[in-house]
């Protein structure tokens, strides 16, 4: 049996978070015939830059999807609309992402009424932040009948990323609600392994709070780690290492940080701001890291987070939807405010015995997380 995960990226970032990892360890741990579908070019039509992302996903079958219009309907372009109206009778499963994505499913079903569709759902539901159409205007209220109706008549399964998720899904969609799974997103272990990158032993790690985001977007509420590190009582050699991942640092908020330092000059050795790194430059940092802190106003999963927490770091999050997911067992906490933030990182600043007696809770929770378990968890829903 084959399955075809098609997704709308087309940048070679897309091998390496789950959009990739997901169809690639079904690819080593199933008996599936895979495919991957998306817009990223062959390698050779790319610069060696992004010759890792490739090297993650080694001997996958990926189908390139040649596109010139790039926007998206339904979180697909035509180009891949017309792809899956051509093909969907030789593909038996059919992954799709976005829960709104109701045309690819319909076109699919008319072709292949018995193929089987799973769809991935990549929402972030907060106390923060809601992405979901409205159910108080006529508008918002057709598109939730819709994507219920796609739901209940022609999709099979459909796995969120946070448990937060889940529950307000099923809450949602009442008709459909045994049809909606929980299924995280993760961590490469596999990768890890082949480069020996295993956490270091506490007494190893360093007073670092390790920060992975898009510096400066409103999601990652960069200036949210600004106030608190305004508001922080700092001791002894605690810093901030903040790593701008692709495309980097936006443009407004350059001069944002240097006014922070002008005001704050007494902080500037306290945040270290790094440019886009390889993989294996943001693990190092993990691994001597204590802490790995998320300031964003929503997340749909948070993969930065499971990256750290792999490598033993104590989880410090805003209340986004994977943060129950990820504190669980007194692995994190999660904080509304820039005070509550430094509030408690003043206090572990000051008495690490949390942080200390978290650590080997915080690497067997990190097992959760594990591509190689998730799939277990994925194929104990297709068994069912």
């Amino acid at each position: 049996m084959n399955i075809y995960c098609v997704v709308a990226g087309d940048h070679p970032t897309a091998f390496v978070k789950d959009s990739g990892m997901l169809p690639y360890y079904l690819h080593l741990l199933t008996d599936y015939d895979v495919f991957f579908v998306s817009h990223v070019p062959p390698l050779s039509e790319q610069n060696n830059e992004r010759k890792e992302s490739y090297e993650r996903v080694e001997g996958m079958k990926c189908i390139y999807v040649p596109c010139k219009n790039k926007k998206l309907f339904h979180g697909y372009t035509w180009a891949t609309m017309w792809w899956i109206w051509k093909n969907a009778k030789k593909i038996d499963i059919l992954h799709l992402w976005w829960l709104q994505a109701v045309l690819p499913v319909w076109l699919y079903k008319i072709r292949n009424p018995k193929g089987i569709v799973w769809k991935k759902c990549d929402l972030g539901i907060s106390p923060l932040h809601n992405r979901m159409p409205p159910m108080n205007t006529f508008m918002g209220k057709l598109k939730n009948k819709i994507i219920e109706f796609t739901i209940k008549h022609y999709t099979d399964c459909l796995t969120a990323e946070s448990t937060m998720t889940v529950e307000y899904l099923q809450n949602r969609y009442t008709s459909c609600k045994k049809k909606i799974k929980y299924l995280p997103s993760g961590v490469d272990d596999i990768w890890l392994q082949k480069h020996n990158i295993s956490p270091y032993p506490y007494e190893k790690k360093e007073n670092l709070i390790i920060h992975v985001a898009r510096l400066g977007t409103a999601q990652k509420n960069t200036e949210f780690l600004l106030e608190c590190m305004e508001k922080t009582q700092w001791q002894k050699d605690w810093k901030i290492i903040a790593v701008a991942t692709y495309p980097g640092m936006t443009p407004e908020f350059a001069p944002k940080l240097e006014a922070f330092f002008e005001k704050n000059p007494h902080l500037r050795h306290r945040l270290q701001v790094s440019g886009e790194l390889t993989q294996q430059e943001v693990f190092g940092y993990y691994q001597r890291a204590k802490i790995v802190c998320c300031t964003s106003v929503w997340e749909s999963f948070g993969l930065f987070i499971v990256e750290g927490l792999s490598m033993g770091d104590y989880v410090v999050t805003t209340p986004i939807c994977t943060a129950p997911d990820f504190i669980q067992g007194g692995c994190g906490v999660a904080v509304q405010t820039p005070d509550a933030m430094a509030s408690f990182l003043s206090s572990v600043m000051a008495d690490e015995t949390p942080l200390r007696e978290a650590y080997p809770r915080v690497l067997e929770h990190a097992k959760d997380f594990y591509w190689s378990n998730i799939i277990k968890t994925l194929q104990q829903y297709a068994n069912e």
